[in-house]
């Protein structure tokens, strides 16, 4: 019987994985083959570090192996050169969650120019590795289910190469991850705001499978919120998380979405859900003070616009100073941080005045208009 020794490594691309041969690490395992000491192996595994239920993965194992040149001298003084083909190969298991296991099934072996210069037989198994539920499957190095006893097809019993590993069991090498499909649900609570408004979205995220082993948990990782150019991120707690989603513009109906992210120990894939954000003007208040002055003074009226959701106003505001239906001055002023000073200039003539102030719209608040009277003494 012969130990291999497999190192498990791969990635994975969305939908599909793309498995990547990596050598066995330098320390290998020493044989004896037919009660003779000094062989050796040096083992390459194709197969994904990351599946997904529902996915299902070539895993191949290759293994050369190193012939003691004791057994290599009996076999080349007999045979004279050694090429052709026998029915030994490399092996190995998977064994999953609940002592599922699979072996990684010999398919032979093919060998070309076995000579004292080059004393290596190359071994080659391989399997379709469909994992029934997710969690960890560990690869653990595995044994030949034949001896190499038909080189040449000529070979009898007497030259059977068996070779043995004196490990006391199957070393574990190498652990693919088994992924659950997951499901990720969002909710945007309320669906249209005004701008300004905060609105809040919750993603949950559950497996799509009826249940998971015991001990794999909740979904852990956060959900990425992207609307509108901006993002914000939301840690999962029990599956679920909560975040405020950042201001937009208004006049417009957002599409969001909310990505699952997986972090290293969470055992699902990776998912997402759609949603949408309608965002409206808000609604504006304005208020002018136009203190009384004496005549020939000059006139500063003040002008506050503030939104009802809080959000600076900016824009402009158009003030009017009026004496009964007559419009005297009009003046058009920026607002900074939501206020405006309006300087009329001096007012020459006593009597009641009035002073009207209209923020005008913009594109994400509304119109709003205020009026003060003063008296000029």
């Amino acid at each position: 019987m012969k130990k291999l020794a497999l190192l498990c490594a791969g990635v994975v691309v969305t939908g599909s994985f793309v498995p990547v041969a990596t050598p066995a690490e330098a320390a290998g395992l020493d044989y004896t083959c037919n009660n003779q000491a000094g062989a050796s192996a040096v083992n390459t595994l194709t197969a994904p570090a990351t599946m997904t239920v529902g996915d299902s993965a070539p895993v191949t194992l290759d293994s050369a192996l190193t012939v003691p040149s004791t057994l290599l001298g009996t076999l080349l003084g007999s045979l004279g050169s050694l090429t052709g083909s026998g029915t030994g190969g490399a092996a190995g298991t998977i064994t999953g969650p609940g002592g599922f296991a699979e072996g990684i099934i010999p398919s032979g072996a093919a060998f070309s120019g076995l000579s004292t210069s080059a004393p290596v037989l190359p071994l080659t198994g391989t399997t379709t590795f469909t994992p029934p539920s997710p969690g960890p499957y560990p690869v653990a190095a595995g044994h030949d289910t034949a001896s190499l006893d038909t080189l040449l097809g000529v070979v009898t019993g007497a030259l059977s190469l068996d070779c043995a590993s004196a490990a006391a069991s199957d070393p574990v090498l190498g652990t693919i991850r088994v992924l659950s499909p997951s499901t990720t649900t969002v909710a945007v609570s309320p669906t249209t705001v005004a701008y300004g408004q905060i609105s809040r979205a919750t993603a949950k995220v559950a497996t799509s499978l009826p249940s998971l082993p015991a001990g794999l948990g909740a979904a852990s990782g956060t959900v990425q919120f992207s609307a509108g150019g901006k993002t914000v991120s939301g840690t999962l707690t029990s599956g679920q998380t909560t975040v405020a989603l950042p201001r937009l513009g208004a006049g417009q109906t957002y599409p969001l979405t909310a990505a699952y992210h997986p972090d290293s120990s969470a055992w699902y894939e990776e998912s997402q859900d759609n949603a949408s954000l309608m965002v409206v003007k808000d609604g504006t208040s304005t208020a002018v003070t136009a203190p009384n002055i004496k005549r020939r003074h000059v006139e500063v009226a003040t002008v506050q616009v503030r939104s009802v959701h809080g959000a600076m106003v900016r824009g402009t505001v158009r003030a009017i100073l009026k004496k009964g239906t007559k419009t005297l001055r009009a003046k058009t002023v920026a607002l900074r941080k939501g206020n405006a000073q309006v300087r009329f200039g001096k007012l020459r003539k006593r009597g009641k005045y009035t002073v009207l102030a209209t923020y005008r719209a913009s594109h994400n608040f509304k119109r709003s208009v205020d009026k003060d009277a003063l008296k000029v003494r």
